[in-house]
């Protein structure tokens, strides 16, 4: 029960990602098994998206932060 409280938690915190045409997309949630957990996603196309996250229900600063993504594998933060 804990466990999902947890990940409820980080849900809010990682409000969403959204992509080059505007859609959200699925974070993937690690447990790290030591209180923390990993967001992480894989880009589906080229291009710039941006990552929302809230802490206490507020927008933290400078966000949404955007990432470009590119075919290379490279990736660029603004």
């Amino acid at each position: 029960m804990c466990r999902s409280l947890h990940i409820l938690e980080l849900l809010k915190v990682i409000n969403f990602i959204q992509g080059p045409d505007g859609y959200p997309r699925k974070v993937k949630l690690a447990d790290n098994g030591d209180g923390t957990f990993k967001a992480t996603y894989i880009p589906d196309d080229c291009g710039r998206y941006k990552v929302s996250v809230k802490y206490g229900g507020k927008e933290v600063p400078h966000s949404p932060f955007q990432v470009q993504a590119f075919a290379t594998g490279s990736v660029s933060f603004t």
